[in-house]
């Protein structure tokens, strides 16, 4: 699902992919844990999002984001904006999903009890 993502005086769209910490008591973001993957947001979750901007944009670590739908219809009364954040880590490469993607390991389960990666 695509969003709304504003980063400073940013707003670009993003698909987003939600994960969460295996252990509850992990709050900080590394690339060494393993995350469990959530197919959608819910308002409470404790977790982490990927955002895959359509364009880079100029932002630093620890940077406000928030995340909102801004083309669902004024008239409805749902609020637009979903959710927010703070930046935690950064991918600057261009080949990021080559490079730096690989070693994020989220964690699908299966109905069977057996666990893969999100990505496959």
């Amino acid at each position: 699902m695509k969003y709304h993502v504003s980063i400073g005086h940013e707003t670009v769209l993003a698909k987003i992919t939600f994960f969460k910490s295996e252990t509850e008591s992990t709050s900080k973001f590394s690339l060494d844990h393993d995350y469990i993957y959530q197919a959608t947001y819910s308002e409470g979750d404790k977790g982490f999002a990927l955002m895959e901007l359509e364009h880079p944009i100029l932002c630093v670590s620890d940077s406000l984001v928030i995340i909102s739908r801004l083309d669902m219809d004024i008239n409805t009364p749902a609020c637009r904006l979903a959710f927010y954040g703070r930046l935690q880590h950064i991918f600057t490469s261009e080949k990021y999903q080559e490079e730096s993607l690989p070693a994020l390991k989220i964690l699908q389960i299966q109905r069977k009890g057996r666990a893969s990666r999100a990505d496959e």
